[in-house]
């Protein structure tokens, strides 16, 4: 082999040594929020529910005039 070809591989090879590592964090990174996002979503919803149903109940349970 030529020296040109030992340092395209050389270069290759660090690019995917320095890329690899980046890709993988990336997608921690994303999968992380979108479980928070979930979880988020999750909370507004429980907590909506849970407004409107304590709400109900006070009108419900209200004492008529």
């Amino acid at each position: 082999m030529g020296e040109e070809t030992w340092i395209g591989l050389a270069i290759g090879v660090s690019t995917l040594a320095v890329a690899l590592p980046a890709a993988i964090a990336h997608y921690r990174r994303e999968r992380r929020r979108a479980r928070l996002l979930g979880n988020l979503r999750q909370h507004a919803t429980d907590h909506a529910e849970s407004g409107a149903s304590i709400a109900a109940n006070a009108l419900r349970d209200a004492p008529l005039r």
